[in-house]
């Protein structure tokens, strides 16, 4: 097809190649109907790109046939190029994605492994991981292949993309750091429905802010008469035009069918595109004939020789079939690097045409003779065989295809394949044996390829399915009938069965049938030395352990480890992963140094075993044991030295994350804030949901305390809502805390009790002594909330139910913290108790007995622990408690100065903003800064483990208001309510007077802050050289007329004379003739009335719309 027009489609990808060029985020997603020429303007951007050393173009097509095979469009666009690389400028790119790699592009594996690219035994990642894995491979060899140019990744027809590619795109949309890659997508929304598996991946690409939308449009009418010049050799007829435009529409793909319909006798332009393709088809030898039908049916690419050795109906195809199919127009032929010839059916509209020409019974006996060549191909002959009505052997392909697909994507295309086999499990065909596997099976893998989709609820879901099919009344009876050890080996497969349910149970949030199912796995499984008795054990033991009812866990690993010893070497991954819960359970015990012993010692063997999970499960909790400890800066180190083993197998991102998260919260602990948003960002651009948690509720600590801002909401809400699959003890005092801290700041007091005594509740399922202590210092903190608002409305009533819940909050949490099970220099044992002080010192409060002494215990231990914001706050509470004490005015005075220092470090706007309130009200003057405060947004992650310069954002100034402004809030000893003031008393002229008269934090805007300019790139400015157009666009009118011809052309329109024309216009009829004469001539048509009707149906006379194509 040739190319016309579309420069402003152009102009808007050469600007998304610009900003990916300059590692800004460059996604396009080109939408259109069929035939609109999508194709053909990313062919278009190709060639016109193809010669810049710095631009690369990886495009890749899905078909609906191989909607099945796995990352299908994606190996499709990177083969080609990784291909034509020299070995050692491939081995560079591949890097570490060697296995990722190979295993995506087999046809490039033995070459890879002769590079030395491809690890012999590489430590294996656990099925739920391999999507994020192989996404993190492939973008870092996008990253290092586009090297200081910028990779071009088109990935077209997406609505046909297989789970894998769809998965791999939203991943890629998640990503908030700039990479040399432009994306652009390319798909039709007329084909997906509600119901349509692209639905979800469309709804988000138009809802995110990164990504370009261009909607393809019709060619102007100017743009068809170009487009008909380059079909024709020639310049069209006006009439021709004419009816081009109206029958096509604009569509190109329509406008080349009616052009190369013109020469067949018979065919009228105005006829339907299905039957212009049937008149076409007529025309041509049955051999021809049956060619275009195969290749409709492939609706794919197919090998030449592939084509040939179809065994249809009627007999193979002949060479010479082939070539008159290709000579027809209606068929392409390719040659491919490997000089592999294929053919395809011209278009996809083509395709769908000449398969509704034919019967059902005309057209299946070609999708099954296309299935027997296709066996080795399973995925794509399961679609053959279901278009064939073979149902039976469209079931068996399915299991073959969900069985192959294991390996690459383990979770939604696999999945896709076992549904529809089970969907079919009932059916029956001759000559086809039944199915290989039993249908409990058959459930079982289709719940692991939904679990490895991130799907635990379907997961379980078919689980139990397996269970109920398995353990029916029917199966026991039969193999109580064969005798002891059918029976025993029933009750194995059952147990583990019921192992799976209960780890899906626990991903999804179902923590009490996650229990009772693992306790049934340890029950049905023989109490031997077995890997799967190991494995129960272990896994109810991490159970318990996430539950925080750590003897119980400790008791049960022990117990796995043993069994796994004597199972030997083939226990090895279960013997790791029960040794890394035992170190967590110690740790809890009070026995750092031997917990981290027993972990280097689950990291040596999850080396062993090749197992990477369990491996990076071994550096998140020594982290975490570290922190426990309140070595933070060691802590640090490990993380640091985890992110590094991952990088070292190309996963820093994925495994990464869970990592950073650990280190987020001990980063904002420390102070150090700007450097706990910057991990939380990163660890969020990759974090599968299951792994998400930590640094999401880390970035929420940092935003609430921070800034309290509108992400700070947002992100509190997703939080919230999400809040009953945070296992009890884990997670849960760090959601009430957040979620509380955002109500009180924005004085949501009765939000604040809810979520409160919400969380309380929860913390209480648990023995997790932190949490518990946490939770009470919240909860009591929000009681004092309580009784103080409840005392400004005299709500005698709900002070004294405040403090009844005060009171037995402090008590549980005294009780619970007590003890010697924790050793007293623990730095969590003496976290935990400030904690419990600090519940203390609010309940005292809330009776209207607030000590500043108390206040100035936790500040002075929370500083001792390096916590400066927790000893802001507790600052913050002296002061206020010493002003209402009247004669401790200068106690007052240095608390509020330390606590305005603690926060103005970090900074802890909404603290400094509540400081300065309570400065005011006491007339107590804070450190001055100079009459502009700079405060610096966070630094915000560009990727994992470079974030960027911390770039100074908008300048907060501070001012003095009017005099005439007499109203300012002032605060009592809570910090909190406002009092009417006089102009002389309230007129600020320090900085801090100035802050607490600013809104809250919701209210601050950046319109302010000034445009960063980008710098452009040579590659950038080659782009734009190559795709701006350099010539001046063609006039609109495509037939030259002049004005006065338009003008003698309207009125001609009108049905009037030579001489009417003549004396409206004031020129003479032989001017007129003259004028009628060159107008014929260039519209190409034979008289007047012939004129008027291309006139109109054109749009060329004003004021007469022209007519509608079809």
């Amino acid at each position: 097809m040739a190319f016309v027009g579309r420069d402003r489609e152009l102009a808007r990808l050469a600007a998304g190649l610009e900003r990916a060029a300059d590692r800004r985020p460059g996604r396009l997603a080109l939408t259109g109907p069929t035939g609109i020429g999508i194709s053909r303007l990313v062919t278009e951007l190709e060639v016109r790109l193809a010669d810049l050393p710095d631009v690369i173009v990886a495009r890749g097509t899905a078909h609906e046939p191989l909607g099945g095979v796995p990352y299908a469009p994606l190996a499709a666009a990177l083969e080609p190029v990784l291909a034509r690389l020299p070995d050692e400028r491939l081995a560079a790119v591949v890097g570490p994605a060697g296995t990722e790699v190979a295993a995506l592009l087999p046809g490039l594996a033995e070459r890879l492994e002769s590079l030395g690219v491809v690890p012999e035994a590489p430590l294996r990642s656990s099925p739920d991981q391999q999507a994020s894995r192989l996404a993190e491979g492939i973008l870092g060899t996008l990253e290092r292949l586009a090297g200081q140019g910028v990779v071009l990744l088109a990935l077209e027809d997406l609505h046909w993309a297989d789970p894998g590619t769809r998965r791999f795109v939203e991943t890629v949309l998640r990503i908030g750091r700039g990479l040399p890659v432009c994306l652009v997508l390319a798909y039709r929304p007329d084909e997906i429905h509600r119901r349509h598996p692209m639905s979800g991946l469309a709804t988000a690409i138009e809802t995110d802010g990164s990504v370009e939308r261009l909607n393809v449009g019709p060619l102007e009418r100017h743009e068809i008469v170009r487009l008909l010049e380059a079909l024709l050799g020639e310049r069209p007829s006006g009439a021709f035009v004419a009816a081009v435009v109206e029958g096509s529409g604009g569509n190109p793909l329509i406008a080349e069918q009616l052009v190369a319909a013109q020469v067949h006798e018979g065919i009228r332009l105005s006829d339907p595109f299905d039957d212009i393709v049937r008149a076409r088809l007529a025309t041509l030898s049955v051999g021809a004939a049956r060619c275009l039908r195969l290749l409709a049916a492939a609706r794919r690419p197919l090998p030449v020789d592939t084509i040939l050795a179809v065994d249809l109906p009627d007999g193979r195809l002949s060479k010479a079939s082939l070539a008159e199919a290709i000579a027809c127009g209606l068929a392409t032929e390719s040659t491919s690097r490997d000089e592999q010839r294929t053919m395809a059916i011209l278009h996809e509209r083509h395709a769908e045409a000449i398969e509704a020409l034919g019967l059902p019974a005309e057209r299946q006996p070609v999708h099954d003779a296309l299935a027997r060549t296709l066996a080795g191909a399973p995925a794509e002959q399961a679609w053959h065989l279901e278009a064939a009505m073979r149902f039976a052997a469209a079931r068996n392909a399915h299991l073959a295809a969900g069985t192959a697909a294991e390996r690459l994507d383990p979770g939604g295309t696999t999945l896709l394949h076992y549904q529809r086999a089970l969907e079919l499990v009932d059916a029956r065909e001759p000559r086809v044996p039944a199915l290989a596997i039993s249908t409990p099976e058959l459930l079982a893998r289709a719940a692991d390829a939904a679990f490895a989709d991130d799907n635990a609820s379907r997961a379980a879901g078919l689980a139990q399915q397996a269970i109920t099919e398995l353990a029916g009344a029917s199966a026991v009876a039969d193999a109580a009938r064969r005798g002891d050890h059918a029976r025993r080996d029933l009750q194995v497969e059952v147990g583990l069965l019921y192992l799976r349910l209960g780890q899906y149970r626990s991903a999804a949030g179902d923590h009490v049938g996650a229990q009772h199912a693992l306790e049934t796995a340890a029950q049905l499984i023989p109490d031997e030395p077995t890997p799967e008795r190991a494995r129960a054990l272990g896994s109810l033991a991490q159970l318990l352990m996430l539950d925080g009812r750590f003897p119980e866990s400790a008791a049960l690993a022990e117990q796995a480890r043993s069994t796994a010893a004597g199972a030997g070497e083939t226990a090895d991954a279960e013997l790791g992963h029960a040794t890394c819960t035992l170190g967590v359970d110690l740790g809890y015990g009070g026995e750092i140094d031997r917990a981290l012993a027993v972990l280097e010692d689950a990291a040596a063997i999850a080396r062993r075993a090749g197992r990477l999970d369990d491996l990076m499960r071994t550096y998140a909790n020594r982290t975490h044991l570290l922190e426990l400890d309140a070595r933070g800066e060691a802590a640090l180190a490990v993380v640091q030295e985890g992110i590094a083993e991952a990088r070292r197998w190309g996963q820093e991102a994925a495994y990464g994350a869970f990592l950073r998260g650990n280190a987020a919260d001990i980063l904002f602990k420390l102070g150090r804030w700007a450097e706990s948003e910057a991990e939380c960002r990163a660890a969020l651009e990759w974090s599968p949901s299951r792994l998400a948690w930590s640094p999401l509720l880390a970035l929420g600590a940092v935003l609430v305390e921070s800034r309290g801002d509108e992400e700070a909401s947002r992100l509190v809400g997703q939080i919230l809502l999400q809040l009953e699959a945070v296992p009890e003890g884990q997670w849960s005092a760090t959601v009430q805390r957040n979620a509380v801290s955002f109500a009180l700041w924005r004085d949501d007091i009765a939000d604040a009790e809810r979520v409160a005594r919400r969380g309380w509740e929860r913390v209480l399922q648990t023995d997790d002594r932190r949490q518990v202590a946490l939770a009470a210092s919240t909860t009591a903190e929000v009681c004092a909330a309580v009784a103080d608002a409840a005392r400004s409305r005299r709500d005698m009533g709900a002070v004294a139910a405040a403090g009844e819940l005060a009171a037995s909050v402090v008590a549980e949490a005294e009780r619970r913290t007590g003890g010697d099970v924790m050793p007293a220099g623990l730095g969590s044992t003496r976290e935990a108790r400030l904690h419990v002080a600090t519940a203390r010192a609010h309940h005292s409060r809330l009776r209207g007995r607030a000590d500043p002494a108390d206040w100035a215990a936790v500040a002075e231990g929370w500083l001792e622990l390096h916590v400066p914001y927790s000893a802001a706050r507790a600052r913050w509470w002296e002061a206020a408690a010493a002003l209402q004490a009247r004669d401790q005015r200068p106690r007052a005075k240095d608390a509020l100065r330390a606590a305005w220092e603690l926060a103005a470090a970090l900074p802890a706007r909404p603290l400094l903003r509540e400081l300065a309130r309570l400065a005011q009200r006491g007339r107590i003057s804070l450190p001055e800064a100079g009459t502009e405060a700079r405060v610096r947004p966070a630094i915000v992650a560009v990727g994992p483990g470079r974030p960027s310069d911390a770039v100074a954002g908008p300048a907060f100034s501070f001012w003095a208001p009017e005099a005439a402004d007499a109203t300012q809030l002032s605060l009592d000893a809570t910090g909190r309510w406002p009092v009417e003031l006089s102009a002389e008393e309230t007129a600020p002229t320090t900085i801090v007077e100035a802050l607490a008269g600013l809104p809250a934090a919701d209210a601050w805007s950046d319109a302010g802050a000034p445009l960063v300019a980008f710098p452009t790139s040579a590659t950038g400015r080659a782009i734009s050289e190559r795709l701006l157009p350099i010539e001046p666009p063609p006039p609109r009118d495509p037939f030259n007329l002049s004005p006065r011809e338009y003008e003698v052309l309207a009125i001609i329109a009108e049905g009037r004379t030579n001489r009417e024309i003549a004396e409206r216009l004031f020129i003479s009829e032989r001017t007129v003739a003259v004028h009628v004469r060159n107008i014929l001539a260039k519209l190409g048509v034979s008289g007047r009335v012939e004129a008027t009707s291309v006139a109109i149906r054109l749009g060329l006379v004003p004021g007469v719309a022209p007519r509608a194509g079809r």
